[in-house]
Parts: structure tokens; C-alpha cells; sequence
């Protein structure tokens, strides 16, 4: 089955990325309109702990595979892949990153997201996001509040701004967060949720968040409602983000 799959709305192609019995990911291009597939294999690391692989497709087409520490692209064009193999040590990352008797220890890739024609990345024990650009270099990070270190998923709207979804806490619950393209945390809120994503109009998460009704907190010399409540459906800023 599937692990993960991304629509390139623009092209109308459909983009699947699944475990290859022989090892690695296997990716595959669908044609809704002709049927046809293209399919390509990829060879994972083998560090230890990562997420089940991800995969995004960025404004001028090009695909984007994750999976533990390695960044996979194919280029819209050539169909070419290259890759990249992350450092395990981080400079910045938190003290528990590399403590072999953590639970939950290393610093792998979490959650992904596009802006442009790059892709944005989180990494678990990091509390910043890295912005790789297309010839796989680092092109700039974004500093978070360290509750959103190993962020489950990234969005960014068209304005730049970015939704992070943090990972689920036995104690703090989950988080999305929603900042300014130069990482101001504008607003936050509680809920229930696996994935995030811009939706042309919008942010929005499945359908289990609307059972946790967000407790939005206070930032220095910002309406945190307000610039929450721009961000979601005409039915969650209804239902659980009154403007008054």
C-alpha cells in the first residue's frame, strides 16, 4: 500500500510513494487522464528511527521524497533523481538528540513541506525548519518555539506564511502553529490532526480536529484570533474562533 501520496494539481498527475519488497521506496507517477505510470526506485539510508517515507510536489513540478535522513528529487523536466543523505549530528539540536538512552533519540526528517521551488523540512530534536533548495544545498532555517521540534507536517500559503504541525505530546497534546514567512509565531491552537495542508483558500486539517476546539495563545502586540481565524474554513472560524 501506499505510504504517502501528493496531487500535482497543476499538471494533473498523481504522485504515490510505497515500500519496495526489494528494498527502499518505490515512486510512482500516475496519468488520471491516459493511465499511464512511471515509477521510480529509490534506496533509503538505514540510520536508525524516521517517519514512514513522505512525499510533496513543489510549484514548478518537481517531486520531493523523504524517508528517515535522505531527500530524494525528480526533476520536472529530465525526470532525473538526485539525492541527499543528512548528518545525523545537528548544530542547535536539543541535548536529548544523540543520547543513546533517549526513546526516541536521533534527528531524523519528521515533516515536509514546498515553498516555491524548495522544500521545507523538520527534523526530530531540531527546533528549526531548513529550507533545501533545488540543487539540494541549504538555502536558509527558521527558528520555532521547541514544542514544534520533530513537527509532523509543514504547510505554506501563498503569502509565505507557514502552519506547523507539531507532534503529539502526552502532556501538551498536539499543536498547530501559525507563523510569518520570517517565523513569528502568530497564533496556535489544540488539535487532533495528522497532516496540514493550503487548500487555495485556507489551511486545513482532517476532520478530527474540529472535535478539540483550539485554545489560542496570547502573543506580544498581536490579535492571535484574528490571525488564526484567517487562516481556517468559514465553518471553523464560525464554530470555534469568535472575532468578538
Amino acid at each position: 500500500p501506499a505510504e504517502d501520496m501528493s496531487y500535482d494539481q497543476a499538471r494533473n498527475l498523481l504522485w504515490l510513494v510505497a515500500r519496495n519488497p526489494a528494498g527502499g521506496d518505490q515512486i510512482t507517477r500516475l496519468d488520471p487522464a491516459t493511465g499511464k505510470l512511471e515509477t521510480w526506485s529509490a534506496s533509503a539510508d538505514n540510520m536508525v528511527g524516521g517517519f514512514f517515507a513522505r512525499i510533496r510536489v513543489d510549484q514548478t513540478g518537481a517531486t520531493w521524497l523523504v524517508d528517515n535522513y535522505t531527500i530524494f528529487r525528480i526533476d520536472p523536466v529530465s525526470g532525473s533523481m538526485t539525492s541527499l543523505t543528512l548528518p545525523i549530528a545537528v548544530t542547535g539540536a536539543d541535548s536529548a538528540a544523540l543520547d543513546p538512552n533517549n526513546y526516541e533519540p536521533g534527528t531524523w526528517i519528521s515533516g515536509i513541506g514546498t515553498r516555491g521551488s524548495s522544500l521545507v523540512i523538520a527534523r526530530n530534536h531540531v527546533p528549526f525548519l531548513t529550507v533545501i533548495g533545488g540543487d539540494l544545498s541549504t538555502t536558509s532555517t527558521i527558528s520555532l518555539p521547541a514544542s514544534y521540534s520533530g513537527a509532523y507536517d509543514i504547510a505554506v500559503g501563498p503569502d509565505q506564511s507557514i502552519a506547523v504541525l507539531s507532534r503529539p505530546e502526552l502532556q501538551s497534546g498536539q499543536i498547530v502553529g501559525f507563523f510569518s514567512p520570517t517565523g513569528d509565531l502568530e497564533a496556535s491552537g489544540q488539535v487532533r490532526a495528522r497532516s496540514i495542508q493550503w487548500s487555495g483558500t485556507a489551511y486545513s486539517y482532517p476532520p478530527v480536529q474540529r472535535q478539540v476546539r483550539p485554545s489560542l495563545r496570547e502573543q506580544p502586540g498581536r490579535s492571535p484570533r484574528r490571525a488564526a481565524a484567517r487562516h481556517l474554513w468559514p465553518e471553523e472560524r464560525t464554530r470555534w474562533l469568535p472575532l468578538t
